[in-house]
């Protein structure tokens, strides 16, 4: 696996100009407005993006019949697909959390607490955006992975609208809210941990099966 994370991080270093311009794009608001939370998003989303698209460049020239030649397993590929996800993603979350720490030291108006919230809940949908697209990536190749993606964002965005409308109609929704602010914030993490681990043990699985399945 070692060697397919040098091959993909050598991919993205041939990407500079790319990240660069993703930089500059997440930090005109910090510069304009003072905020850092749009970075929070942008800059994590963009290398989950790219990590993901590795996969197309895995597929050209059927260079993927090569790679497997190699002493290298397809249930290692498909794993080695998550772990450069995560590092490349997650990682990027932290530093951008470390960002707006250093930031809120300069700015009393900043707050700090809402923003490491907007960190974590974004490392989860990050998390689950892997779960979910790395399959499709594998199974569909990237045309119809595209298609599987722009479903997806209408999904979530329909998802969202659903229920802040029932929120709003909803008698209990007084109640609902109101369970939810006693649990404390280590139930929070802790279950945002299982849940990843869990969605993303159910999409390995499922990456690993496609990937045995897959004909070269």
């Amino acid at each position: 696996m070692k060697g397919l994370l040098m091959k993909d991080f050598a991919l993205m270093k041939g990407q500079r100009r790319f990240f660069l311009m993703l930089l500059l794009i997440g930090m005109i608001p910090v510069l304009a407005g003072g905020n850092v939370g749009f970075l929070t998003g942008c800059l994590p989303f963009g290398l989950c993006f790219f990590s993901i698209s590795t996969i197309s460049y895995d597929e050209i020239d059927n260079s993927l019949p090569f790679l497997l030649i190699l002493p290298v397993s397809r249930r290692e590929y498909a794993g080695e697909k998550y772990v450069c996800g995560i590092i490349w993603g997650v990682g990027a979350s932290l530093l951008c959390q470390l960002f707006g720490m250093g930031y809120g030291i300069f700015h009393d108006d900043f707050l700090v607490v809402p923003y490491l919230v907007q960190g974590g809940v974004t490392s989860v949908i990050m998390i689950g955006f892997l779960a979910v697209m790395i399959p499709i990536q594998l199974k569909f190749g990237s045309e119809k992975g595209r298609i599987f993606l722009f479903g997806i964002v209408l999904a979530v965005m329909g998802s969202i609208a659903a229920l802040n409308r029932l929120i709003n109609l909803s008698i209990e929704a007084e109640k609902a809210v109101g369970f939810f602010t006693d649990i404390p914030v280590w139930g929070y993490v802790l279950g945002s941990i299982v849940l990843c681990v869990l969605v993303l043990g159910i999409s390995y699985g499922i990456s690993v099966r496609i990937m045995e399945k897959k004909e070269l």
